[in-house]
């Protein structure tokens, strides 16, 4: 599975629709760059958006549709948010758009073809437009159906809520669609090191290939919830896991040595105490990471480079390289890191950047860089998209 492409309109910093069409090689991973405030959180943002309206959009009954439309133009209030994405899902390939406005749903298309057939048109599976003309009946998509759907939900929940099958496979490809902040807790993988001797080698594995001083790692559990390791959302049942309803402790095991370097004991850190913050970092991104690793999928880091050194981004970056990723899961990251720019080369990375109008506008690098000193071009300013800093007097 893969996420192929993602746009967005009206939504935060975007006006006009922008959005990414993903590129594939054996480095199976994206770069976004871009300043602060180029919007890169706003587009992540807006593909979380996309992936729990559709998942809960039957639950916002009693909330209202949480509406941010682009906030700079006259006008823009009155206008929908369109969100736009195109992706493949065993043999098949999806393209799915909604628009929404304050209050209802006022468009929702789904197309649907085969990967080897990709070049051809798709075929729609349902318009909401004309649900009524009984054009999609065969695909489970009826008037009836449309008739139990709200103006504020989607067809496509209250489909997948009856069962449909090809609702069915769209979620299916949401579920393993994994958005993840910089605020991801350690707690999530803590958790899975409960129990599981085989996960928590792995764990430390990754910890010790990062460069890290661990030796090992334990985990104890407490039935007392901490609040700040619950992330509930309204109509989010799935946060309701184990994770938020326990409290964890992770220590960690470094070597105590002698005058001449020789081990003779071990001394237990606590991992949130007595660890750097890059080491939380990491071991907070270990569970995604290798979780999409494991069992395929999509996995999306907001502000990757967050206490990481260069060499461990380029590090994290290169497990999704084709020969160490047999089930070609997807990596897409927001980083500021351009060491990886050399690294993934100049069809993987992404640049956004802000008109005079606060605008966001996504753009590539051009095709005559060549692949050659990304890095120092970007940071020159070649390909724009950084930072307009000056000096204070």
């Amino acid at each position: 599975m893969k996420l192929l492409s993602f746009k967005v309109e009206n939504y935060k910093s975007f006006n006009n629709e922008q959005g990414v069409s993903f590129n594939f090689d054996e480095h199976n991973a994206n770069a976004i760059f871009g300043p602060n405030g180029s919007g890169k959180t706003n587009f992540f943002d807006a593909l979380d958006f996309f992936k729990r309206f559709i998942l809960h959009s039957t639950h916002f009954s009693d909330m209202g549709i949480l509406y941010q439309p682009f906030a700079l133009k006259i006008g823009n209030d009155q206008k929908p948010m369109r969100f736009t994405a195109e992706f493949s899902y065993g043999e098949m390939i999806f393209f799915y758009t909604f628009a929404i406005g304050k209050e209802k749903v006022q468009d929702e298309v789904l197309k649907a073809g085969f990967l080897d057939s990709r070049r051809k048109a798709l075929t729609t599976v349902f318009s909401r437009k004309s649900i009524r003309n009984g054009a999609y009946d065969e695909a489970g998509f009826t008037k009836e159906l449309l008739k139990t759907t709200r103006d504020n939900s989607l067809v496509l929940t209250r489909a997948f809520e009856v069962n449909n099958k090809i609702a069915t496979m769209v979620f299916n490809f949401l579920i393993h669609l994994n958005i993840i902040s910089r605020n991801q807790f350690i707690s999530q993988t803590a958790y899975r090191i409960i129990g599981n001797p085989e996960y928590k080698q792995k764990v430390l594995e990754f910890l010790k290939a990062s460069d890290l001083f661990i030796q090992d790692i334990s985990v104890d559990q407490y039935p007392t919830p901490r609040k700040e390791d619950i992330d509930v959302i309204a109509g989010q049942e799935e946060d309701l896991s184990p994770v938020s309803k326990m409290n964890y402790q992770a220590t960690t095991t470094h070597f105590i040595r002698d005058e001449n370097g020789m081990v003779v004991a071990a001394s237990r850190f606590d991992l949130v105490s007595q660890e750097s913050t890059g080491t939380k970092r990491i071991f907070a991104l270990a569970s995604p990471i290798l979780e999409v690793l494991d069992s395929g999928g999509v996995l999306y880091i907001d502000e990757f480079e967050t206490a990481l050194h260069p060499q461990e981004c380029r590090f994290l970056v290169s497990l999704f390289n084709s020969k160490n990723n047999p089930r070609n899961a997807q990596l897409i990251i927001n980083t500021h890191c351009g060491a990886i720019m050399d690294q993934l080369g100049d069809k993987n990375c992404f640049l956004f950047g802000k008109n005079q109008l606060e605008e966001t506008i996504i753009g590539t690098i051009p095709s005559e860089a060549r692949n050659v000193a990304l890095e120092k071009k970007y940071n020159r300013g070649d390909f724009g998209a950084v930072p307009r800093v000056e000096v204070i007097k």
